[in-house]
């Protein structure tokens, strides 16, 4: 009996130890298949633990089946396999993750060193930081800490303005991280209205985008400032082209603004948070200054389409100000700026998709939002658009979004801007028609 007991436990040991083996090998196989840039930001990390869960589920399965003796003596070396498998997991991840934000930082251009101008800026307001360094210690990338070090100053490729990343060292305190804070938004706010884009922007772009990872959360009041500050320095960014390095972050800012929207959204994926983004967006989607309201239709676009992929987004609330979003962003889907009309039915579109999944439905089962006939006038064809709004939103909404809807839409007939005024007319009467109609026919079939 005892031969057998040996013989059932090295047994056991010999299946788990292959599975160990075996998992091992796929975690350096994945490691190895993915150093470079381009094969690197194809697998996002959440697609890549998706793959190291379902080969853990698949040996984890197997194992059980070879184990030997009675459920509970299977049931411990499982557990055992499992802890192992688990920890080589999670460290793969984290330094995966790590990996990937790094890569997809330097594909951003964060590489990109500063302007003259911003150099002597920086340097009048704060002379004790490092030259080379466009912002302070606290840039990183995206949950991750990174701090300067002396291997920068001797570095002459590290030593002309680029960013500099270097692992921070266990000395450095949480205690640092309010005052650090405090400079990504001093650093912000010092950066003038109409201004060209420069590093310092950027870098503090990536660097806000950190705090929305941090734990303990950001307090509420400095969350609220930081987001404040951002949007306006972003937005009111000039034009200026006049050199490639102008030119490269334009590109590059908008989709900073975007991660770190996305960050701010992913820390708490609800219809609270969207709400609370996106009322700070719209403040600009009713600027006077058509490259602002432009900038802020689009990133409210972006910030929809990416609530869509969220895989965790809490959609269960109701959202009565779901209503007010969609009319905020319909008064521009008449525009006479392609870019604007084409984000504002992007922006609109995205909340449709998120109306219906509350309604246990899908876009394939409902009419189409917008009419395609492309041959009809521009300017008639986003009339139709805008009514269109009004029209297919009110089958769907609630009474307290359609209460929002209209409080926005009666609101923007007032406003001095003709085709504002004439679009918020529109979404209020396609509304109301569209309910007069439905309740006509009730009766009817009454």
């Amino acid at each position: 009996m005892a031969e057998l007991a040996e013989m059932r436990e090295k047994a056991n040991r010999g299946a788990v130890e292959a599975a160990r083996r075996e998992y091992g090998l796929f975690v350096k196989q994945l490691d190895r298949g993915h150093q470079s840039m381009s094969s690197c930001l194809r697998v996002k990390p959440l697609e890549m633990k998706r793959h190291q869960e379902g080969k853990r589920q698949e040996l984890l399965e197997r194992c059980w089946g070879e184990l030997r003796g009675e459920d509970p003596q299977k049931q411990a070396a499982l557990e055992e396999l499992k802890q192992e498998l688990d920890k080589q997991m999670d460290e793969f991840l984290s330094a995966y993750g790590q990996r990937f934000k790094v890569k997809k930082a330097k594909w951003l251009g964060l590489c990109i060193g500063p302007s003259p101008a911003a150099t002597s800026r920086r340097a009048r307001a704060h002379p004790h930081w490092p030259a080379h360094l466009p912002i302070s210690k606290r840039l990183r990338p995206i949950g991750c800490r990174f701090r300067s070090s002396s291997a920068c100053d001797s570095d002459s490729s590290l030593a002309d303005g680029r960013v500099c990343f270097v692992p921070a060292s266990a000395r450095d305190s949480e205690n640092d991280e309010e005052k650090e804070d405090r400079v990504d938004l001093e650093l912000i706010e010092e950066i003038p209205p109409n201004s060209p884009p420069d590093a310092v922007l950027a870098n503090s772009l990536i660097a806000v985008a950190n705090l929305s990872t941090i734990t303990p959360a950001l307090e509420p009041e400095l969350e609220t400032h930081l987001l404040r500050s951002t949007l306006h320095a972003v937005f009111t960014l000039g034009t200026q082209m006049d050199t490639n390095q102008v030119q490269d972050l334009h590109r590059v800012i908008p989709d900073l603004l975007d991660a770190m929207l996305e960050n701010l959204l992913a820390k708490t994926p609800d219809t609270d948070k969207l709400h609370y983004i996106l009322q700070h967006i719209n403040y600009w989607t009713v600027s006077r200054v058509p490259r602002e309201r432009a900038r802020a239709i689009r990133s409210s676009a972006a910030l929809l389409t990416s609530v869509i992929t969220l895989p965790d987004f809490d959609n269960s609330a109701e959202f009565p100000r779901m209503g007010h979003h969609v009319a905020q962003l319909a008064l521009f889907v008449g525009d006479p700026d392609e870019d604007i009309s084409r984000e504002a039915r992007e922006g609109v579109y995205r909340l449709y998709q998120l109306l219906l999944r509350q309604r246990d439905l899908n876009v394939h089962e409902v009419e189409d939002l917008w009419c395609w006939d492309w041959h009809q006038d521009s300017r008639l064809l986003g009339y139709k658009n805008t009514a269109r709004v009004g029209e297919v939103f009110a089958k769907f909404f609630s009474e307290g979004q359609r209460s929002f809807f209209l409080q926005t839409a009666v609101l923007a007939m007032h406003d001095p801007l003709l085709r504002v005024s004439q679009a918020g007319l529109l979404l209020t009467y396609s509304l109301l028609g569209q309910l007069a109609t439905g309740a006509s026919g009730r009766r009817c079939c009454n």
